[in-house]
């Protein structure tokens, strides 16, 4: 029962290690000031499900002619070819009308594309992507169509696909490493069954192609693969602008097997939609209603951790988005420095801008037990240059639920416990745990970064609980260079030594703080440590937790803290208030802080001065203006 003797011993520290989480974070918001997101979530949607469901009302069609496809499709790459039913003019909006729309490549003889029940084109103009294809409006901006409209959209053909790339990895396996007979026949075995992806309707709104520019290397230069690269993407990212682009009902499913594993996987989302994209420059795109599950193999094994012949077992597993989006995304002109190799200019401070992340309604199931979950996470950034300035992340009903975890996958997590320990025993500490809510890393959170333009002052706050048992809050004040002096020394490719003298120069340490919290989490910890000492009395060290009362274990708490004070006082006679502090916290709950607020802010100078001796620790107590409070 050594196991077991180890696990309470653990499950006792769990107090120290729970504070211990609230200290080192991340840490989780009270009273985040999370800028509220329902109002514009049902407004960008009730946005695209406007565009899904309401008919076109463009600008009247002057087309009188349906689009010649043959034309347009003429130059085709071999094996590729353009399928299509019927082709009309629907006179009322002159629409472009096709059934049975297929885009497909000639794959060992199967067809392998996408097709579509139906498509319609709306003031579509073929020559836009003619010309384009061969050169000749490079440098122009050109509609290719108001909207193009797509229904009942499938893939066929994956399973050849499929078979390709299987027989791919095996030959690049055996091309890497030569394999043997046996396990050249068990890679062989793998195979995918069937992936299909499916889309209700596409829709596609002001299409235009802009001007494609790419500033070619000089004559003669050196150019690697990868810088080529590069530049084609930002050139591509910056030659064409959507007014809008949603996909609704879109569907997917996997599966595959060898000889021993299985796996099936589905997806799906509700809708999805992007507007204002405009050469690199993304006003919104989001999704609702993502689903992603299936059945997740993991071996079969007995208790003590070897595999049985059962081979491997299927676990169910879903993982739900309500809703993700990023907003006011700004990389048109970080796409064209990259497409023309050009660094911007380090006075151009407002450069580019990665935009606002947000997802709600985050979960992560496994085995019908949520292992992670999110309310609401949300991150911005803004920049200076290519310096990151300011920084924000809230994390609303964030939670890691290692109780659900173990409820998932209990034989599989019994593996690692030694085989004095019987599952039966661990479920029920993990019960006791649960009991106390002990089981989830659960709360919200709130970070900040700010580094000040002007002055290259940085502030960094964060607040945070745990559980709803502890919290936390912190903050440091310095100063290092300027977002644009350091700009400056990244494009004049300044050495080390350089960047060194200037931190050196304007570095500043002005203060720090860290408060602790008790949320209440004391009045369930020693409740919980007593009522495992009480499920495991037998075992060796479990008698200090079963005999005791909560109160007294919190007693005791609290005495080992202060017993350990003469110890301290030898070392640093300075620390005995804040020994005094860290015992009262554990006994009476409330607030601990711990601050550090220099007379003088700490800098080169100041350090400099104590060249040549070590301070004593009481001085260096003193120079941080080093103190620790308890309050009720």
């Amino acid at each position: 029962m050594q196991k077991i003797k180890q696990t309470a011993r653990y499950t006792f520290l769990s107090g120290g290690l729970l504070l211990g989480a609230v200290v080192a974070g991340p840490v989780i918001a009270q009273e985040a000031d999370t800028p509220p997101t329902q109002e514009s979530v049902t407004s960008e949607r009730a946005y695209f499900e406007s565009l899904a469901s309401q008919p076109f009302a463009g600008p009247v069609s002057t087309i009188t002619e349906p689009v010649d496809f043959e034309l347009l499709f003429q130059d085709l790459p071999d094996g590729v070819s353009l399928k299509t039913g019927s082709v009309s003019l629907d006179a009322s909006t002159g629409a472009t009308v096709v059934e049975d729309f297929a885009i497909v490549y000639d794959l060992d003889g199967s067809d392998v594309g996408l097709i579509a029940d139906e498509v319609l084109f709306f003031n579509f103009n073929p020559s836009a992507i003619l010309d384009r294809v061969s050169g000749d409006n490079l440098g122009a901006s050109v509609r290719v169509a108001d909207r193009i409209e797509l229904r009942d959209v499938n893939t066929v053909g994956m399973d050849a696909v499929s078979a390709l790339i299987t027989q791919e990895y095996v030959d690049a396996l055996d091309e890497f490493a030569p394999l043997d007979g046996e396990i050249l026949t068990e890679a062989a075995a793998i195979r995918n069954l069937t992936y299909n992806f499916g889309i209700d309707q596409v829709l596609l709104d002001g299409f235009t192609l802009e001007p494609f520019e790419l500033t070619a290397p000089a004559e003669g230069a050196d150019v690697d693969e990868e810088r080529q690269g590069l530049q084609l993407l930002g050139a591509f990212a910056r030659a064409f602008s959507l007014d809008a682009l949603m996909y609704r009902g879109v569907v997917g499913d996997l599966q595959f097997t060898d000889e021993e594993i299985e796996g099936a996987f589905e997806m799906s989302i509700g809708m999805s939609g992007l507007r204002g994209y405009d050469r690199g420059d993304l006003a919104f795109s989001g999704s609702w209603d993502t689903q992603f599950g299936g059945e997740f193999p993991v071996p079969e094994s007995d208790l003590s951790g070897d595999y049985s012949d059962e081979g491997f077992r299927q676990l169910p597993m879903a993982f739900v988005v309500g809703y993700s989006a990023v907003s006011d995304v700004r990389l048109g002109r970080a796409f064209e420095a990259l497409s023309n190799w050009q660094m911007p200019e380090t006075d151009d401070t407002d450069f580019m801008r990665l935009g606002t992340f947000e997802t709600t309604d985050y979960t992560l199931d496994l085995n019908g037990e949520t292992l992670v979950k999110a309310d609401q996470i949300r991150v911005d950034a803004d920049f200076h240059w290519l310096l990151p300035k300011s920084f924000r992340m809230d994390l609303v009903g964030l939670g890691y639920e290692f109780g659900g975890l173990f409820d998932a996958m209990p034989e599989l997590l019994a593996e690692e416990l030694e085989p004095e320990i019987s599952l039966e025993q661990a479920k029920a500490g993990m019960e006791i745990i649960k009991k106390y809510d002990f089981d989830c890393l659960c709360g919200d959170s709130r970070v900040s970064i700010d580094w000040d333009e002007e002055t290259g002052a940085i502030r960094y706050d964060e607040a945070g609980s745990l559980a709803e048992a502890f919290g936390s809050s912190a903050n440091l004040d310095l100063t290092i260079p300027t977002p644009a002096t350091i700009a400056d020394l990244i494009a004049s490719d300044a050495g080390e030594d350089v960047f060194g003298e200037l931190f050196a120069e304007v570095f500043e340490f002005r203060s720090a703080e860290l408060t602790l919290l008790d949320l209440g989490g004391f009045a369930r910890l020693f409740p919980m440590l007593h009522e495992i000492g009480e499920a495991f009395p037998e075992e060796d060290g479990m008698a200090i937790l079963a005999y005791n009362e909560p109160e007294q274990l919190r007693e005791l708490a609290y005495n080992m803290v202060i017993s350990v004070k003469p110890m301290v006082r030898n070392e640093l006679p300075a620390a005995d208030p804040w020994m005094s502090a860290a015992a009262d916290f554990i006994r009476e709950g409330g607030r601990l802080t711990l601050s550090a607020n220099p007379p003088a802010p700490i800098n080169a100078e100041l350090i400099e001065s104590y060249e040549g001796r070590e301070p004593e620790p009481d001085e260096i107590v003193e120079i941080l203006g080093f103190t620790v409070t308890h309050t009720k």
